[in-house]
């Protein structure tokens, strides 16, 4: 997304202008370099995007015009009973679509053109993953996306079966937290330490995937 988007976008959210245009003057000159064998190009100007893990990203907002556009022209579903209707997901710079029928498909291409054609952004097809779901055709064209047998998405494996996507998902967590409890048995920890170390960082990758799906009985069991 250009830069002179995201600014607009900002403004139009309320962003007070001194902040905007401090914002504005940190990226004026952001330029990087391609580095190859050693030799280093000459500086490249940024005009789109945000370097990974800046505190300034503000995509969050940014996105948020497509997602508005999307629930008002699309159907989308109930995840959970008794929930909203949800016609998009999105996470940082990455965002599924729920797509509940094929003649649903254009109205997105329409969508997706405007949203690219305002801020100058781009899908990058080659990240891009498709699944169906139930009884939709996989012959059915998505943006050109390639139908996949399953999707990662926040860290679970989601696959056309809720039984096989708890399990994939939890057996490549467990082999993980094995990978992990593993290289740490040979640090020099006292038993402080090693309780940290199971709160902060093992217990709390099985917590987000039990908020998505329970362990498997097997996966219990080990």
């Amino acid at each position: 997304m250009s830069h002179t988007s995201l600014l607009k976008i900002l403004r139009e959210y309320g962003i007070v202008e001194n902040f905007g245009s401090r914002l504005q003057k940190i990226y004026a000159d952001a330029t990087s370099k391609l580095t190859v064998n050693d030799h280093k190009s000459t500086p490249i100007k940024i005009l789109s995007g945000a370097r990974k893990g800046c505190p300034l990203n503000m995509f969050a907002f940014c996105i948020n015009p497509l997602l508005i556009n999307l629930d008002k022209k699309l159907h989308g579903l109930y995840i959970r009973h008794n929930s909203t209707i949800t016609t998009a997901i999105a996470y940082a710079d990455g965002t599924t679509i729920i797509v509940t029928q094929p003649e649903v498909i254009d109205t997105i291409k329409e969508i997706l053109h405007d949203y690219m054609y305002a801020t100058g952004a781009r899908i990058n097809t080659n990240k891009s993953r498709a699944i169906a779901l139930r009884s939709w055709n996989k012959s059915t064209p998505v943006l050109d996306v390639t139908y996949h047998a399953y999707i990662k998405f926040l860290g679970f494996h989601l696959t056309t079966n809720i039984q096989r996507s708890a399990t994939k998902s939890w057996a490549m967590l467990t082999a993980k937290i094995r990978a992990q409890v593993q290289e740490a048995y040979h640090r020099a920890l006292n038993l402080e330490h090693i309780i940290r170390y199971v709160n902060d960082f093992l217990l709390f990758r099985a917590w987000f995937t039990t908020q998505i799906s329970p362990a498997p009985q097997t996966t219990s069991h080990r």
